[in-house]
C-alpha cells in the first residue's frame, strides 16, 4: 500500500508490522509529513516489495520487531544478504526495553513503539 503526496526519492519510507492498525496509525503519521510511504505486513511481505522493485531507492524501513511468520531478525539476516541492502536503511520500533537499550547491529536505531513523536523524530533525521 502506498500512501502521501509523491516525495522525492530519500523521502520514502517503507512500514513493516503485522499489526494493521498500528501499521495504518504509523502510515498516516508518516504520510502527513509529505513523506511517500509504502506498508508491508510482515518481513516476508516487505522482502517481497523488494525483490519486485516495488520501493524506491533509498527507501528508509521502519520494522516491528516481533511479527509473525517473519520477524524483524530473520528479515534482517535475509535484507543483509542483498547486495542493495544498503540503499535500506532500517529503523526498529520494539515494546522490548532491553532490546532498544543493548541495541541491533546494523540498524539505525530503536524506537518504543508505539512512541509515534519519537518515531518522527528519528524520520526527520534520517529520512
Amino acid at each position: 500500500m502506498v500512501r502521501g503526496a509523491p516525495a522525492e526519492r530519500s523521502k520514502a519510507v517503507l512500514i513493516v508490522d503485522d499489526d494493521p492498525d498500528v501499521r495504518e496509525v504509523l502510515a498516516d503519521a508518516v504520510g502527513a509529513t509529505g513523506r511517500l510511504v509504502f506498508t508491508a505486513a510482515d518481513g516476508t511481505d516487505a522482502l517481497r516489495q523488494l525483490d519486485a522493485g516495488d520501493l524506491p531507492q533509498p527507501c528508509l524501513i521502519v520494522l516491528d520487531w516481533k511479527m509473525r511468520p517473519m520477524g524483524g531478525q530473520e528479515f534482517l539476516g535475509r535484507l543483509e544478504l542483498r547486495p542493495d541492502a544498503a540503499r535500506f536503511p532500517v529503523l526498529v520500533m520494539t515494546g522490548d526495553r532491553a532490546l532498544r537499550e543493548r541495541g541491533i547491529p546494523g540498524v539505525l536505531g530503536t524506537v518504543q513503539k508505539p512512541d509515534f513523536q519519537a518515531l518522527l523524530r528519528l524520520l526527520n533525521e534520517y529520512a
